[in-house]
């Protein structure tokens, strides 16, 4: 096809724009003479078969003059534990909120316990430091008002932990009820992450020195 004119001009633009091309050619032939040595250039022999098919497109693809690509480094996102390291307690009687929770700490970095109403919640705080205290409202046993409520009477200064309510309610007024409870901050349910981080943020970024931007997570 190279002896005709057609075939030189065609040749031309494929030269002049580097077009990458695969030319199928008989053993022999003349017109393989004229098939220029090109890095952007492959020719195959026919009878063509699918396995040197692909080996051609490889090869064209990934032309020895270049450099093979380096994967650029990821920069791993930091996640929130690592800025405000926290030991932390979840207080909440429903075992679905209660692994859903979990797993929202979790991914935040934290490894939380956790226990399944008010009294216990006061007993671990008595017996153990947390720096926080995830408070559900409604549990039996002790609800979150009377546990949080305890806590502030009875656990030293030194020894007080942020106190954040878990509400379902979202009722107005509810803020207002659990601030005079001794609760610093309110989450209502479902809980998001974003909203655990932000809250977890608020309470502690001044004592951590950690950014108030929300974490990608």
């Amino acid at each position: 096809m190279f002896l005709t004119s057609a075939g030189k001009a065609l040749l031309a633009v494929i030269e002049s724009r580097r077009i990458p091309t695969i030319f199928l050619t008989i053993p022999h032939r003349e017109s393989v003479k004229h098939v220029p040595k090109q890095d952007y250039i492959v020719t195959i022999n026919k009878p063509l078969k699918t396995s040197t098919l692909i080996r051609g497109i490889t090869t064209l693809f990934s032309s020895p003059t270049e450099k093979p690509a380096v994967a650029q480094p990821v920069l791993a996102q930091r996640k929130l534990a690592e800025e405000c390291p926290l030991k932390i307690l979840l207080v909440e009687d429903n075992m679905v909120n209660q692994k859903v929770a979990l797993r929202f700490l979790d991914r935040l970095g934290y490894q939380a316990d956790a226990v399944v109403n008010g009294l216990l919640g006061v007993e671990a705080v008595e017996k153990g430091q947390f720096d926080l205290v995830l408070m559900d409202l409604q549990m039996p046993e002790m609800d979150g008002f009377e546990a949080s409520r305890k806590i502030r009477r009875t656990i030293p200064a030194h020894r007080q932990p942020k106190i954040i309510a878990l509400t379902a309610n979202a009722l107005q007024g509810d803020r207002e009820n659990c601030l005079a409870a001794g609760m610093d901050d309110y989450i209502s349910k479902p809980v998001k992450m974003h909203d655990l981080s932000a809250a977890i943020r608020r309470q502690f970024a001044a004592t951590h020195d950690i950014s108030v931007t929300e974490p990608i997570v």
